[in-house]
């Protein structure tokens, strides 16, 4: 296999088909719009040959997997994965081959030993979540990330904070072990002022509670200096969302504060081995220092 990619370039041969079969498909779907004839299962349809939809897309993220994953793993790059994001996501022609594609980043496989890992290498699927999730350009300044994109973010965060402990997961959710090392933490806040879609932006904000509140035990004497930083960081977020002629945008910023005192109120999340209450002051004064909100627990 090893010898045909270089022959024949097999990666970057898949990746134009690529190119080229969504192309055809939005040729496709175009006459059907046109007669008013649109397939409501996109996936069964046959757009281009004799395949389904499904199949075509599956089959060709299989061939990927199986020449560039597992053969030699630094043969697929993420220029190549830049460019399927580009044909299956931006350009996609249904959410069938970008909720594949999406899948298909996240994708592990099990080992004989019983364990699940996941086919991207750990250079590779760091260098996707920078360079892709995790800028800007490549996210439309995250104005196009949906709930699939989301759940393909946060599990790369997940896998990602994991491998570098970071982060602690279990079955009830992650625990933070080193707070300032978390990669992909800034990248949230910038989602939360961007991003207009409502189910992703919820998604968001009980991420970001869970990494301020969920507090592993051993990293307990971090905890108030985790909060002060989820503070500032709220405060700036207020002070942009002020400035905004609509009041979308304050909603939310002020519902992840409700979230926030919500579950720090109830400590849920809280692993510490002091007393049993202790006093959290928050104080928010707008700009002009003439109003004030402040509260104490």
């Amino acid at each position: 296999m090893t010898k045909l990619q270089k022959e024949h370039n097999l990666l970057e041969t898949v990746v134009q088909d690529f190119e080229r079969y969504v192309r055809e498909v939005k040729i496709v779907l175009k006459g059907l719009k046109e007669k008013g004839s649109v397939p409501a299962d996109k996936q069964a349809y046959c757009f281009v040959g004799r395949y389904s939809h499904a199949q075509n897309i599956d089959n060709r993220l299989l061939f990927l997997e199986n020449i560039g994953l597992q053969v030699k793993k630094d043969l697929f790059t993420i220029d190549h994965l830049k460019s399927l994001w580009s044909i299956l996501v931006k350009k996609a022609a249904t959410d069938v081959e970008k909720n594949a594609f999406l899948k298909w980043v996240m994708k592990s496989k099990t080992t004989a030993s019983g364990k699940k890992n996941p086919i991207l290498s750990d250079t590779l699927l760091r260098n996707f979540f920078n360079n892709v999730l995790c800028d800007p350009s490549q996210m439309e300044n995250f104005k196009i990330v949906t709930p699939e994109i989301f759940q393909c973010f946060e599990k790369c965060f997940e896998i990602i904070n994991e491998r570098e402990d970071n982060i602690e997961v279990n079955k009830n959710g992650i625990s933070v072990v080193r707070f300032q090392s978390l990669v992909g933490y800034e990248v949230l806040w910038e989602m939360l002022l961007n991003c207009p879609n409502e189910a992703v932006l919820k998604n968001i904000k009980t991420l970001l509670a869970n990494i301020h509140l969920k507090i592993a035990s051993s990293a307990a004497e971090d905890k108030f200096q985790i909060w002060q930083s989820f503070i500032q960081r709220w405060v700036e977020s207020f002070q942009i969302a002020s400035q905004q002629p609509e009041g979308e945008l304050m909603v939310h910023v002020i519902s992840l504060l409700n979230l926030f005192v919500d579950l720090l109120d109830g400590r849920k999340y809280i692993n510490r081995d002091g007393p049993a209450t202790e006093k959290v002051d928050i104080l928010v004064v707008d700009k002009k220092g003439k109003e004030r909100f402040e509260r104490g627990y």
